[in-house]
């Protein structure tokens, strides 16, 4: 890696308001309540790639000291946990565009996706 950062991350921006249960009773995360355009980023990780420098494996960790994320947009970073997921993701593909040649990106067998372009159609 280029910089002095240990790790990097691909992360999501979801600021929300949230709760946790803490002795039975639900409490919030927050302690002032804001419109979420006003509140801090929250990052949550993707598992889309986690970078990390060889010194800084451990046994029971792979993350650095110092830490760096990347932002990816919501729509690229879908967890497939569910029907409705894979169905979001293929909505998503299907609006993709090789804008090299300006055409899109085409379902052809058992899930895999191939440009149009490639094809020499």
């Amino acid at each position: 890696m280029a910089s002095s950062d240990d790790t990097y991350i691909s992360v999501v921006n979801k600021p929300h308001l949230s709760w946790t249960k803490k002795d039975g009773c639900y409490v919030p995360n927050y302690e002032k309540r804001l419109n979420r355009q006003q509140l801090p980023p929250n990052y949550l990780e993707t598992g889309a790639f986690l970078i990390t420098r060889r010194e800084c494996m451990e046994v029971n960790s792979r993350i650095g000291k110092k830490v760096s994320v990347y932002e990816m947009p919501e729509r690229e970073a879908v967890d497939i946990d569910a029907a409705s997921d894979w169905v979001l993701c293929e909505h998503e593909l299907k609006k993709k565009t090789d804008y090299s040649s300006g055409r899109r990106i085409q379902r052809v067998r058992n899930g895999t996706y191939l440009s149009l372009s490639d094809t020499g159609i």
